[in-house]
């Protein structure tokens, strides 16, 4: 199978996962209470999907609109990626220690 086809068998495939999650009626949400007061959320299906809220009401809240944002965000870069040409390689970076 050619580059170009494990490539777009792999978009697919990504689209399929986005699609089957968006039809889901819920998600599972973590609510930490914070030592200085209020709730941050963690919504571990998302990666990178945190919010927090004073209340645990309004925590539940940010984390409904947290899961709708990051929903949308993904179909729109979904639906923005070039069609074809697109490889992806993995980049080694070295980072150097910054004193602050």
């Amino acid at each position: 199978m050619s580059q170009k086809n494990q490539d777009r068998g792999s978009t697919q495939r990504r689209r399929s996962l986005t699609n089957r999650r968006r039809r889901r009626r819920g998600y599972q949400v973590l609510f930490f209470k914070e030592p200085e007061g209020g709730y941050s959320v963690e919504v571990p299906e998302l990666p990178g999907c945190f919010t927090q809220g004073e209340t645990l009401a309004e925590a539940r809240a940010k984390a409904k609109e947290a899961i709708q944002g990051y929903l949308e965000a993904v179909h729109l870069i979904d639906s923005q990626k070039p069609s074809g040409g697109g490889v992806f390689t993995p980049v080694n970076v070295r980072v150097e220690k910054v004193e602050v």
